[in-house]
C-alpha cells in the first residue's frame, strides 16, 4: 500500500543528540487517515542517511547600524517581512554587536533560501 497524499498520511521526526529525556537518535511518529485501516502487510519505511550541510550564520555587521528595513526585504538570500520597520542597532547584548531590532511586538516572517536540517534563531 502506498500513500501518496499528504491528507492520508501524517509524519513528523526529531532528533537528538543528548537533549531530549529519549534515547540519541531519530524518532518518527506516523500517522494515517483511519478510513485506509492498516494494510495487511504493515508498511514499509525506507531511510537513508543524514544530508550534511554547512552551518550558515546570518549575521548583521555588513550593514549599517540604524539602517532601517521596511515590509519584505531580504539579506545574504534570506527574505523577511514585517507589518512593522526594524532596525539594525548595537544597544541590546553582547554590546556592539549588530543585531536585528524589531520595536514592536509583531509577526516576522523569515524564508530561508533553501531547505534546512536546524535553524536557531536568537531574540534579545
Amino acid at each position: 500500500m502506498a500513500v501518496f497524499n499528504p491528507s492520508e498520511f501524517g509524519a513528523i521526526a526529531l532528533g537528538s543528540e543528548g537533549t531530549l529525556p529519549q534515547p540519541d537518535g531519530n524518532h518518527l511518529r506516523w500517522g494515517f487517515k483511519t478510513s485506509l485501516s492498516f494494510p495487511e502487510k504493515g508498511f514499509l519505511v525506507y531511510r537513508r542517511e543524514a544530508v550534511k550541510g554547512e552551518m550558515v550564520c546570518l549575521g548583521f555587521s555588513r550593514r549599517q547600524v540604524g539602517q532601517e528595513f521596511s515590509g519584505g526585504f531580504e539579506i545574504d538570500g534570506f527574505r523577511f517581512d514585517s507589518n512593522w520597520p526594524v532596525t539594525i542597532d548595537t544597544h541590546y547584548p553582547p554590546s556592539g554587536t549588530p543585531k536585528l531590532h524589531l520595536p514592536y511586538v509583531s509577526p516576522l516572517r523569515i524564508d530561508l533560501p533553501e531547505a534546512a536540517m536546524l535553524v536557531e534563531i536568537s531574540f534579545v
